[in-house]
Protein backbone atom coordinates (compact mmCIF):
# COMPACT_ATOMS: atom_id res chain seq x y z
CA UNK A 1 0.00 0.00 0.00
CA UNK A 2 1.43 3.37 -1.01
CA UNK A 3 0.09 6.86 -0.39
CA UNK A 4 -0.10 9.98 -2.56
CA UNK A 5 -0.27 13.23 -0.55
CA UNK A 6 -2.85 15.89 -1.43
CA UNK A 7 -4.50 18.99 0.04
CA UNK A 8 -2.34 19.62 3.11
CA UNK A 9 -3.40 22.76 4.99
CA UNK A 10 -3.60 24.73 8.22
CA UNK A 11 -6.91 25.80 9.78
CA UNK A 12 -7.62 28.27 12.58
CA UNK A 13 -11.28 28.27 13.59
CA UNK A 14 -12.73 31.55 14.79
CA UNK A 15 -15.02 34.47 14.07
CA UNK A 16 -12.70 36.17 11.58
CA UNK A 17 -13.61 39.60 10.20
CA UNK A 18 -13.33 39.03 6.45
CA UNK A 19 -13.41 42.78 5.77
CA UNK A 20 -9.95 43.09 7.32
CA UNK A 21 -8.40 40.45 5.06
CA UNK A 22 -7.98 42.50 1.94
CA UNK A 23 -5.27 41.31 -0.46
CA UNK A 24 -3.16 44.31 0.57
CA UNK A 25 -3.56 43.52 4.28
CA UNK A 26 -2.66 39.86 3.75
CA UNK A 27 0.39 40.81 1.68
CA UNK A 28 1.65 43.23 4.34
CA UNK A 29 0.76 41.42 7.57
CA UNK A 30 0.74 37.72 6.68
CA UNK A 31 3.30 37.46 3.88
CA UNK A 32 5.35 40.44 5.22
CA UNK A 33 5.83 41.89 1.73
CA UNK A 34 6.81 45.42 0.83
CA UNK A 35 4.08 47.74 -0.44
CA UNK A 36 3.37 47.09 -4.10
CA UNK A 37 4.88 43.58 -4.15
CA UNK A 38 3.22 41.21 -6.61
CA UNK A 39 0.67 38.72 -5.33
CA UNK A 40 -1.87 36.50 -7.07
CA UNK A 41 -5.59 36.53 -6.36
CA UNK A 42 -7.82 33.62 -7.38
CA UNK A 43 -11.50 34.53 -7.54
CA UNK A 44 -14.09 31.73 -7.97
CA UNK A 45 -16.42 32.50 -10.88
CA UNK A 46 -18.99 29.70 -10.88
CA UNK A 47 -19.61 29.20 -7.16
CA UNK A 48 -19.66 31.19 -3.92
CA UNK A 49 -16.39 30.83 -2.02
CA UNK A 50 -13.65 33.03 -0.51
CA UNK A 51 -11.01 34.35 -2.88
CA UNK A 52 -7.47 33.01 -2.51
CA UNK A 53 -4.49 35.31 -2.02
CA UNK A 54 -1.28 33.57 -3.08
CA UNK A 55 2.41 34.22 -2.61
CA UNK A 56 5.32 31.77 -2.98
CA UNK A 57 2.95 28.85 -3.65
CA UNK A 58 0.92 29.36 -0.45
CA UNK A 59 -2.69 30.58 -0.40
CA UNK A 60 -4.64 32.35 2.34
CA UNK A 61 -8.44 32.00 2.41
CA UNK A 62 -10.75 33.51 5.01
CA UNK A 63 -14.38 32.74 5.78
CA UNK A 64 -16.51 33.90 8.70
CA UNK A 65 -15.76 30.65 10.56
CA UNK A 66 -12.13 29.85 9.78
CA UNK A 67 -8.82 30.93 8.33
CA UNK A 68 -7.16 28.47 5.95
CA UNK A 69 -3.54 28.59 4.82
CA UNK A 70 -2.85 26.06 2.09
CA UNK A 71 0.43 25.30 0.29
CA UNK A 72 0.18 24.31 -3.36
CA UNK A 73 2.60 21.42 -2.81
CA UNK A 74 2.56 18.84 -0.06
CA UNK A 75 5.86 19.00 1.81
CA UNK A 76 6.72 19.40 5.46
CA UNK A 77 8.73 22.52 4.66
CA UNK A 78 5.81 24.20 2.88
CA UNK A 79 3.35 23.22 5.60
CA UNK A 80 5.68 24.72 8.20
CA UNK A 81 5.63 28.01 6.27
CA UNK A 82 1.84 27.82 6.18
CA UNK A 83 1.77 27.34 9.96
CA UNK A 84 3.93 30.45 10.35
CA UNK A 85 1.49 32.49 8.26
CA UNK A 86 -1.40 31.23 10.40
CA UNK A 87 0.46 32.24 13.57
CA UNK A 88 0.98 35.74 12.14
CA UNK A 89 -2.75 36.13 11.61
CA UNK A 90 -3.39 35.26 15.26
CA UNK A 91 -0.74 37.73 16.40
CA UNK A 92 -2.00 40.55 14.16
CA UNK A 93 -5.64 40.15 15.28
CA UNK A 94 -5.46 39.21 18.98
CA UNK A 95 -9.09 40.17 19.69
CA UNK A 96 -10.53 37.68 17.22
CA UNK A 97 -12.63 35.05 19.05
CA UNK A 98 -10.84 31.82 18.15
CA UNK A 99 -11.68 28.26 19.18
CA UNK A 100 -9.22 25.81 17.63
CA UNK A 101 -6.20 25.33 15.41
CA UNK A 102 -4.99 22.39 13.41
CA UNK A 103 -2.95 21.24 10.47
CA UNK A 104 -3.88 18.44 8.14
CA UNK A 105 -2.15 15.72 6.17
CA UNK A 106 -4.20 13.88 3.55
CA UNK A 107 -3.26 10.94 1.37
CA UNK A 108 -4.90 8.89 -1.37
CA UNK A 109 -4.35 5.18 -1.65
CA UNK A 110 -5.14 3.51 -4.98
CA UNK A 111 -5.10 -0.09 -3.79
CA UNK A 112 -5.75 -1.41 -0.30
CA UNK A 113 -3.92 -4.62 0.59
CA UNK A 114 -5.79 -7.60 1.99
CA UNK A 115 -4.03 -7.10 5.35
CA UNK A 116 -5.66 -3.72 5.85
CA UNK A 117 -9.07 -4.89 4.68
CA UNK A 118 -8.93 -7.72 7.22
CA UNK A 119 -8.14 -5.50 10.22
CA UNK A 120 -10.69 -2.84 9.18
CA UNK A 121 -13.55 -5.33 9.04
CA UNK A 122 -15.64 -5.60 12.18
CA UNK A 123 -18.62 -7.57 13.40
CA UNK A 124 -21.11 -4.85 12.51
CA UNK A 125 -20.24 -5.32 8.81
CA UNK A 126 -21.49 -8.90 9.00
CA UNK A 127 -24.63 -7.77 10.86
CA UNK A 128 -25.49 -5.36 8.06
CA UNK A 129 -24.67 -7.89 5.35
CA UNK A 130 -26.78 -10.60 7.00
CA UNK A 131 -29.66 -8.11 7.10
CA UNK A 132 -29.38 -7.58 3.35
CA UNK A 133 -27.98 -4.05 3.71
CA UNK A 134 -25.25 -2.89 1.37
CA UNK A 135 -22.29 -1.02 2.83
CA UNK A 136 -21.24 1.68 0.36
CA UNK A 137 -18.47 3.29 2.45
CA UNK A 138 -16.36 2.26 5.40
CA UNK A 139 -14.57 4.53 7.84
CA UNK A 140 -11.98 3.89 10.53
CA UNK A 141 -11.54 6.79 12.94
CA UNK A 142 -9.46 7.15 16.08
CA UNK A 143 -8.36 10.13 18.19
CA UNK A 144 -4.82 9.81 19.53
CA UNK A 145 -3.42 11.79 22.45
CA UNK A 146 -0.71 14.26 21.43
CA UNK A 147 0.48 16.66 24.14
CA UNK A 148 -2.38 19.05 24.92
CA UNK A 149 -4.19 18.15 21.71
CA UNK A 150 -5.12 15.25 19.47
CA UNK A 151 -4.14 13.53 16.28
CA UNK A 152 -7.40 12.58 14.59
CA UNK A 153 -6.83 9.55 12.37
CA UNK A 154 -9.48 9.06 9.68
CA UNK A 155 -9.40 6.36 7.00
CA UNK A 156 -12.36 5.95 4.66
CA UNK A 157 -12.96 3.97 1.52
CA UNK A 158 -15.88 3.01 -0.67
CA UNK A 159 -13.87 0.53 -2.74
CA UNK A 160 -10.40 -1.00 -2.21
CA UNK A 161 -9.07 1.17 -5.04
CA UNK A 162 -10.52 4.42 -3.63
CA UNK A 163 -9.29 5.22 -0.13
CA UNK A 164 -8.40 8.45 1.69
CA UNK A 165 -6.30 8.76 4.85
CA UNK A 166 -6.45 11.94 6.93
CA UNK A 167 -4.31 12.98 9.90
CA UNK A 168 -5.56 16.09 11.69
CA UNK A 169 -3.32 17.61 14.39
CA UNK A 170 -5.95 19.46 16.46
CA UNK A 171 -6.10 21.53 19.61
CA UNK A 172 -9.15 23.36 20.93
CA UNK A 173 -8.69 26.56 22.95
CA UNK A 174 -9.68 30.21 23.09
CA UNK A 175 -6.19 31.13 24.30
CA UNK A 176 -4.05 32.67 21.53
CA UNK A 177 -0.85 31.39 23.14
CA UNK A 178 -2.08 27.80 23.22
CA UNK A 179 -2.99 27.90 19.55
CA UNK A 180 0.25 29.58 18.52
CA UNK A 181 2.20 27.06 20.56
CA UNK A 182 0.40 24.21 18.81
CA UNK A 183 1.30 25.68 15.43
CA UNK A 184 4.93 25.87 16.55
CA UNK A 185 5.20 22.16 17.33
CA UNK A 186 8.60 21.14 15.89
CA UNK A 187 8.05 19.85 12.38
CA UNK A 188 10.62 17.07 12.80
CA UNK A 189 8.50 15.66 15.61
CA UNK A 190 5.33 16.04 13.54
CA UNK A 191 6.94 14.19 10.64
CA UNK A 192 8.01 11.39 12.98
CA UNK A 193 4.46 10.99 14.29
CA UNK A 194 2.95 10.97 10.78
CA UNK A 195 5.41 8.38 9.54
CA UNK A 196 4.99 6.24 12.67
CA UNK A 197 1.24 6.08 12.12
CA UNK A 198 1.44 5.36 8.40
CA UNK A 199 4.28 2.85 8.60
CA UNK A 200 2.47 0.81 11.24
CA UNK A 201 -0.63 0.32 9.08
CA UNK A 202 -0.86 -3.27 7.85
CA UNK A 203 0.30 -3.76 4.29
CA UNK A 204 2.26 -0.49 3.99
CA UNK A 205 5.40 -0.86 1.89
CA UNK A 206 8.32 -0.10 4.20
Amino acid sequence: MSFEPFNWNVIVAGAWNRAIFTPEWIAKNIFKLESGAAINIDVPLNFLAPYRVLHSEIAVLVSSSHLEVAPNSCSYEMLDKAREYARRAIEELPRTPITAAGFNFRYRCKELPIEFLEVSNCRIDKIFSDAGLEIVERQVRRSLKCGDGLINFDFRFDQPENAVLGLNFHVGSSDDNVLKGWLQMPMNGVKEKVETIINNLPGVAK
